[in-house]
């Protein structure tokens, strides 16, 4: 990487998101007491929680898989590389085997994470984007380095782009 600013360094996505966690494997269904979200219920965007379906078999430990507000789910498969923020569930959810969980540290804005991942081809995307593609089964987000400021200077660009968006 090229000479960083003052105060950036250089990290891991690992390291600032932990080793990630595959979703749940089980078949949708129209109703049900678990939702089940899916690549297809991240890749406008914005979920549309009236859409998402339910878990024919809800697992035995719910809490492994439930999605949590500031989680951070990056596609795997089919759309690879497409990223959702979870601000919130209005119901029981659990994460779809193709899909990766990420929970960011205390030490970054989730909001700035979610805005880098969406940014225009951002290197972190088409890095996972290719490791993806060569080995599926083994992204984990350790080898997947980009450069970073403190947190008080993530929260200030995700503030500002809230307000720009």
């Amino acid at each position: 990487m090229s000479e960083l600013p003052q105060h950036w360094i250089v990290t891991s996505f690992g390291s600032i998101c932990g080793s990630g966690q595959y979703g749940w494997t089980t078949r949708a269904i129209d109703k049900g007491v678990v939702r089940l979200l899916r690549t297809t219920d991240i890749t406008k965007g914005q979920i549309d929680w009236n859409s998402v379906p339910y878990c024919q078999d809800a697992p035995s430990d719910l809490d492994k898989y439930r999605v949590q507000a500031n989680d951070i789910l990056i596609s795997r498969a089919g759309s690879v590389g497409f990223s959702i923020l979870i601000s919130h569930t209005p119901l029981p959810t659990v994460f779809a085997s193709y899909l990766i969980r990420f929970v960011p540290s205390e030490s970054i804005e989730p909001r700035y994470l979610a805005y880098f991942l969406k940014s225009s081809r951002s290197i972190l995307q088409t890095k996972f984007e290719q490791i993806l593609r060569l080995k599926p089964s083994s992204c984990r987000g350790q080898d997947l380095f980009f450069q970073v400021r403190g947190r008080a200077n993530f929260e200030k660009i995700a503030r500002s782009l809230n307000r720009k968006l």
